[in-house]
């Protein structure tokens, strides 16, 4: 354990730590959806654990070490990211109970927001924070 520790160094932003208090302060612990992976959160659950909510698939380094199998959550995701088909989206929002869709950077669907019903409601140019309205 302390190898793989030694080797890294996990700083949140303070631009990420503004995000993760946006999503604490909000009514009910709705599901999160964390996109355009190749931040920390893939590695350590801490978008789950700063804002109380839970995260639709995050950890996956410390979820394959551990044989957990998380590859329906990755098809999800990324039938999300490709979709071209308004409902097909919708229902895969619905269909999982995802609440807010947390992208590093910019938006990364096909789709745009409007035509899938999300409406941003954070956005500091480090991280964008789109509410799913049903």
């Amino acid at each position: 354990v302390g190898a793989y520790f030694r080797n890294t160094s996990p700083v949140i932003s303070r631009n990420e730590l503004d995000a993760m208090r946006y999503l604490k302060n909000q009514e009910g612990r709705e599901i999160v959806l964390v996109l355009n992976k190749g931040q920390w959160d893939s590695h350590f659950s801490y978008v789950s654990i700063f804002t109380g909510t839970n995260t639709f698939l995050s950890g996956q380094v410390i979820m394959s070490r551990h044989g957990i199998d998380f590859s329906e959550r990755e098809k999800v995701i990324k039938d999300l990211q490709n979709s071209t088909n308004t409902s097909g989206l919708k229902q895969l929002l619905s269909r999982n109970n995802i609440s807010y869709l947390y992208f590093y950077g910019n938006y990364g669907l096909k789709l745009k927001p409007e035509e899938v019903d999300l409406s941003r409601v954070f956005d500091n140019h480090t991280i964008s924070i789109y509410k799913v309205t049903k």
